[in-house]
């Protein structure tokens, strides 16, 4: 899943957990946000040569959660079978596997923002 798509099932909003200055190029770090519901979506915001991007912690291989190191720089590593996936297009590039889950990011100064689809929100929508 990338931001493409119905423009009108997405919306940006600003990650209230990491900032700009979190995140050093050529590295990623996590972040949270909500879900309807309750349940909790990580991120693993990501600093390259192009940019920002960011890609879902959750392996869709096997439920693993993804490193904040990147490999090489450039790519998000599952530490329970030692795939690895391209953070900008979800695609695993060390065997044939379903993509991960992508969403694109901006930074305005040191603030981050998330396209996202509408069932999602900053982790701070749960507080009162």
């Amino acid at each position: 899943m990338t931001s493409e798509g119905n423009p009108r099932s997405r919306h940006w909003t600003q990650l209230v957990d990491l900032a700009a200055s979190d995140v050093p190029h050529g590295h990623g770090r996590k972040a949270h946000l909500v879900r309807s519901g309750g349940t909790i979506l990580e991120v693993l915001v990501v600093r390259d040569a192009e940019g920002w991007t960011a890609i879902d912690t959750l392996c869709p291989h096997a439920g693993g959660r993804f490193e904040e190191a990147l490999v090489g720089g450039q790519l998000a590593r599952c530490p329970l079978h030692d795939l690895r996936f391209d953070p900008r297009t979800g695609r695993c590039v060390s065997e044939a596997c379903r993509p991960a889950n992508t969403f694109a990011v901006r930074a305005e100064g040191d603030a981050l923002f998330i396209e996202l689809p509408f069932d999602a929100a900053p982790l701070d929508a749960l507080e009162p």
